[in-house]
């Protein structure tokens, strides 16, 4: 039989392996040219970066106000800031899920850094200001604070999930569950740590102290009628979500929860710690992959574009489930040094190259990115800076360095019902245009643009593809 290695020694090589990815993300996210998502990634860092000049931010509910507080040390030194944030996290949580994999007697927990950070849609994420690298590292955390029987830090870290993202509506029912298996109902209350301690500082600002209900979205409004699609979306996507290699070793150990699933119902087993791996690391992943499925197949029901990044919230689950598989698809030939460590290392290459093989990678600035940065350069040029802007485009404030929540400057709405000009609309101010968010989200027609004689076209910046084009405009 293999000699298995010590735990000092895994230790070792979890560290060592730690510290490498750390310092490798490093220099890929500081050579990147563009940040992997220019919608809701970039919101979502101006949110965190200005949260300290503009303090109401922490309280900004879609922005996720804890996500919002954790991230914002670091989003002070820009997107490289946040990046970093994002990191740090994957790491945090490969440690978490190094410790639970320990309590399952799981072999190569060690590898995990790399199931984790590499796995080709969370990999991507990394280069972001998305919300849900965070969101898993405190749902692992939860789950691992479970395993280590600390069942009031695990509520209280999972009371606070809903102000990360809002799968938590899935995840945390799983954690109160298992509390009540495990007859720990004095933990129970803590699952509302988070929502009472942001209703008390809420109400304070708001003088509403439900707030956080009142301000919630309305989680079953469909906003997205068109983008619907179908059942297996995700699953058909698993080359760029988890990639082929996580994705077999995953589908190994879907097919040991089966089995072990059917011995707790039909033969009443329930060894060690197997409650709380259904539950809480097969239960979420199950869970966050059906409520985005759901949400983007059936029409009706939540706002989903069926976007693959959303899957990074159970990528940590996905990572301890394939180690699982991992341990049995080498159980057969765990006497043979040479079959295993082959096994080990073909597995942790693939894994390890595939976000490398990926249509994002190299990060760049995409057509809209180009135009936009374009047309932010000529207005720097021309001194436009003094005049008070109106944009519609999320990149806008990034490319121009403007402060996007200084309504004195610059204002994130061009609304073609106001009069022109006015005192919305001031002699002398700025409109920046573009087809995607003004045309869309804005339903400013570029018709509406041309008609109105009280505009001045100052430049028209075009895509090299033609389909992307941005319009300054002067209110006369």
């Amino acid at each position: 039989m293999v000699k298995t290695f010590s735990e000092k020694s895994e230790r070792i090589l979890l560290f060592s392996l730690m510290i490498s990815i750390f310092l490798f993300l490093v220099y890929i996210i500081n050579g990147a040219k563009a940040t992997y998502d220019s919608g809701d990634g970039l919101t979502h860092y101006f949110i965190s970066r200005y949260s300290w000049k503009h303090p109401e931010l922490l309280l900004h509910h879609w922005g996720k106000p804890f996500f919002t507080l954790a991230s914002s040390p670091f989003s002070q030194f820009g997107l490289v800031g946040m990046n970093v944030f994002q990191i740090v996290c994957g790491l945090a949580t490969s440690f978490f899920c190094f410790q639970i994999a320990k309590k399952l007697e799981l072999r190569f927990a060690w590898l995990l850094p790399i199931f984790i950070c590499f796995t080709p849609i969370y990999f991507a994420v990394i280069n972001s200001g998305l919300t849900e690298i965070f969101f898993a590292c405190v749902l692992v955390f939860s789950i691992w604070m479970v395993f280590e029987k600390r069942f009031v830090v695990a509520a209280i870290a999972a009371s606070l999930l809903p102000f990360v993202r809002v799968d938590a509506y899935v995840t945390v029912p799983l954690i109160a569950f298992i509390f009540c298996i495990r007859k720990q109902f004095a933990a129970l209350p803590f699952l509302l740590t988070g929502f009472i301690i942001y209703s008390i500082i809420g109400s304070f600002y708001f003088s509403d102290s439900f707030w956080v209900i009142h301000q919630s979205q309305n989680f079953f409004d469909e906003g997205y009628p068109g983008m619907k699609g179908e059942l297996f979306h995700y699953p058909k996507m698993y080359k760029e979500i988890w990639g082929a290699s996580l994705s077999l070793l995953l589908v190994g150990g879907l097919i040991y929860v089966m089995y072990n699933s059917y011995s707790v119902l039909v033969n009443k087993t329930n060894k060690g710690f197997l409650a709380e791996e259904i539950i809480l690391i097969y239960g979420s992943f199950f869970a966050c992959l059906l409520i985005h499925t759901l949400s983007y197949c059936l029409p009706g029901v939540l706002n989903n574009l069926g976007m693959t990044r959303y899957m990074v919230t159970l990528i940590p689950c996905a990572a301890l489930i394939a180690l699982r598989g991992l341990n049995i698809l080498i159980s057969p030939v765990k006497k043979n040094l040479f079959l295993t460590t082959a096994l080990v290392i073909i597995f942790s290459a693939f894994i390890f190259i595939s976000p490398f093989k990926q249509s994002y990678y190299p990060f760049r600035l995409d057509d809209e990115q180009l135009v936009t940065k374009e047309a932010a350069g000529w207005m720097k040029s021309k001194n436009i800076a003094n005049s008070k802007i109106y944009y519609s485009s999320v990149s806008f404030p990034l490319f121009y360095e403007i402060d996007p929540f200084d309504n004195k400057k610059a204002i994130v709405n061009i609304n073609l019902d106001e009069p022109l000009p006015s005192s919305y609309f001031p002699q002398g101010s700025v409109m920046v245009w573009d087809t995607h968010y003004g045309s869309n989200e804005g339903r400013v027609t570029v018709e509406k643009l041309k008609n109105n004689k009280s505009l001045q076209l100052l430049q028209t910046f075009v895509g090299n593809n033609g389909k992307f084009e941005v319009r300054i405009y002067k209110v006369k």
